[in-house]
């Protein structure tokens, strides 16, 4: 890329990175943002936990100096947690980024953003600025590519939290919204999905049990508000943190690890283009599907639905009971993986289940 390119690119909105113990990954995203020298980094850190081994610690401090001295000239804020919160508590460190700005691009540290991740976004957030339905920008497209006919854009309900930006006000409004004693019907939701309709109405119902994380509890906020989710055409984000030190998901074979980058398309003069509920429901679908670790074991189970009684394991299953639209979707998927044998792997135990469920 020439001098121009990357001046076209550089990124003049406040940019959060969080970050715990991972200084390899953390190398990766500094390259990008030196590339793009947002002015100024919001160095969000968490602090080990007391039972942290030396080698924790000690991977932390690097995180420490990487931060402090980013690579490229930029004001540097920096919030460290002064007990472990975990990535639990990320919503905590996300009210501290909007104490000090009024938007920010928001960056965890094993994502890889494409540099044009940063013109699009930028461009987005202005032109939703203040806007009150579209609540979140997110680089990230889980089906790798979805044709936009004219816009620079979709808009979608189940927006991923995977490089996102937002407004102060948008996220204070959306923490503060007072979650409805019933979820409302699918039939209230217009041109919404059946499906992803039912799969909120889930997780609202699984609100008050105390094990949803602040990305699951962010995505119902933003529901009761009825926000939208802007995301580009071509995925702008990598997820490159399926490996040995996750929080949550160690398995490197993830079909989410797969999705590659693609550049951010042309800026048109567009705004607020129709609800995308196939692509939300696609989106969903492979969400679900890669949720099983292991899909041989959800293939049999699928097998047998009058034998399950958990309507959360049922939903989780519905990848397997919708086939052919499961299939399609990895179809979109498949230009864009990284490497195909996640997705191989998963369209075998599909067909088998297709099979032996005598479907064409």
């Amino acid at each position: 890329m020439g001098a121009e390119g990357l001046k076209q690119n550089h990124c003049r909105t406040p940019v959060a990175v969080f970050a715990f113990d991972r200084p390899d990954h953390l190398k990766r995203l500094l390259s990008v943002l030196k590339l793009v020298r947002p002015p100024l980094l919001l160095a969000v850190r968490d602090a080990p936990a007391p039972q942290a081994s030396a080698q924790q610690r000690h991977r932390c401090e690097q995180v420490h100096r990487l931060l402090a001295a980013p690579g490229w000239s930029c004001e540097v804020v920096h919030h460290c947690a002064d007990i472990h919160r975990g990535s639990a508590r990320l919503d905590e460190a996300i009210d501290w980024v909007f104490e000090q700005v009024s938007e920010a691009i928001m960056l965890e540290d094993d994502l890889v953003p494409d540099p044009s991740f940063f013109r699009w976004c930028e461009a987005m957030l202005q032109r939703y600025r203040g806007d009150g339905q579209v609540l979140q920008i997110s680089g990230r497209n889980p089906l790798g590519s979805w044709p936009c006919e004219g816009d620079d854009h979709h808009l979608v309900l189940l927006g991923s939290h995977l490089g996102a930006a937002t407004w102060r006000d948008a996220w204070q409004r959306a923490r503060s919204a007072v979650p409805p004693a019933s979820f409302p019907a699918a039939a209230d939701w217009g041109p919404a999905d059946p499906l992803v309709v039912r799969h909120l109405t889930l997780l609202h119902h699984h609100l008050g049990g105390g094990s949803i994380g602040w990305d699951t509890l962010w995505q119902l906020q933003r529901t009761y508000l009825r926000g939208l989710v802007a995301i580009p055409p071509r995925n702008l984000i990598q997820d490159r943190g399926f490996d040995a030190l996750a929080t949550h998901n160690r398995n490197p074979m993830d079909l989410r690890a797969t999705v590659s980058t693609g550049q951010a398309p042309p800026l048109q003069a567009s705004r607020h283009p129709p609800l995308n509920a196939r692509l939300d429901r696609w989106s969903l679908l492979l969400d679900l599907l890669s949720t099983h670790l292991d899909p041989a074991m959800a293939r049999r189970l699928a097998l047998r639905p009058a034998l399950l009684r958990d309507p959360l394991l049922c939903h989780h299953l519905l990848p397997f009971q919708l086939h052919s639209e499961t299939m399609a979707a990895l179809e979109v998927l498949r230009p864009w993986a990284d490497f195909s044998e996640p997705i191989a792997h998963l369209r075998l135990e599909l067909s088998a289940f297709a099979a032996a469920s005598n479907i064409p």
